[in-house]
């Protein structure tokens, strides 16, 4: 059983710290201001509606993200501060009422071969201008770390574009360029991240929460849903993706754990310091994440078999294509 909650020292009563450590002043005062946006701020939170407080929060967000490059450095960091904190500490007041449960893990089979292909899409996912925006910008990206360029336009010549480094370069180098694109976009957040909130009982629901706003543009619909503790009460901190957009379009078991699974999940350890748990079920077209969980190696990923799926472009109908395409 993963234990997704590390103990923590109890508080008392009055809501003060047990001790101040004198060797992290800084992570103290952190600490210190945390409780005093966060004491009243979640104790009303808790009457209001878990949308209106994302929505809040979102806003909290975006004004901290304004005053950071518009202010000076001083004034600005602080104002940045405090309004991520105001961020967290609403989605940290967030029951898991309305939340769906995850999904179970997938059937297991011996070879990717005998998965059956997902049922045809009823409502296929529509993108907005935004994901449209939000795509243009990370297939650039993309495009700028592979050296490939598709002519085809939108999502199909990225994934036109994936297919050729997976079949030209194999998927290690595939695995490399999508590290290298996730780290260029991210920028400095995951470490001012790192280094404030990692540590937050919130951290796993408010990643979810933000993946389900910024990540539909590749991946489609997605849900947000509870994880289970140790103690077998349920907490926020899970994402299912309902059809990937990528692993629908591209076929490809290959794609979906060099491109996204593996790099994803070391890119939140090493970078953000949380853990997440990708579970891609290549016979309904989901994936359940879990933030905060720590994942399995793919060589022990029993739900991930060796062979090419079906449905893969480069599939000749034996199961039995080389494991560095897939």
């Amino acid at each position: 059983m993963i234990n997704l909650v590390e103990e923590a020292p109890k508080r008392p009563q009055s809501g003060k710290r047990l001790t101040t450590d004198t060797r992290y002043p800084k992570k103290d005062m952190i600490h210190s201001l945390h409780s005093a946006l966060a004491s009243p701020f979640s104790a009303s939170s808790l009457m209001l509606p878990s949308i209106i407080r994302f929505a809040v929060a979102v806003q909290f967000t975006a004004i901290a993200v304004n005053i950071g490059l518009m202010m000076p450095p001083k004034t600005g960091n602080l104002g940045y501060l405090i309004c991520l904190l105001l961020s967290v500490s609403l989605l940290s007041g967030t029951s898991v009422d309305g939340l769906a449960p995850a999904n179970p893990p997938p059937k297991i089979y011996q070879s990717a071969s005998q998965i059956p292909s997902p049922p045809d899409i009823e409502y296929p996912f529509t993108p907005t201008k935004f994901d449209d925006a939000l795509l243009s910008i990370f297939r650039w990206t993309l495009q700028r770390q592979s050296g490939v360029i598709s002519d085809i336009k939108g999502f199909d010549g990225m994934i036109a574009e994936l297919h050729e480094l997976r079949l030209t370069r194999g998927i290690e180098e595939l695995e490399r360029v999508s590290s290298r694109t996730m780290t260029a976009l991210a920028g400095p957040i995951p470490f001012i991240y790192r280094s404030f909130f990692k540590e937050w009982d919130a951290t796993p629901a408010l990643l979810a929460a933000f993946a389900k706003l910024f990540l539909p543009f590749l991946v489609g619909e997605m849900t947000l849903t509870t994880l289970s503790t140790e103690g077998g009460d349920a907490k926020g901190g899970g994402l299912l993706v309902e059809r990937c957009r990528v692993l629908e379009g591209s076929g490809c078991k290959g794609i979906c754990s060099k491109m996204c699974k593996v790099p994803t999940e070391r890119f939140f350890a090493e970078r953000w310091g949380v853990p997440l748990s990708m579970e891609p079920n290549f016979e309904t077209g989901a994936c359940q994440l879990r933030f905060g969980v720590e994942p399995l190696k793919l060589k022990d990923d029993a739900t991930i078999p060796p062979g090419c799926l079906c449905r893969c472009p480069t599939n000749s109908g034996s199961g039995k294509e080389p494991l560095e395409l897939c």
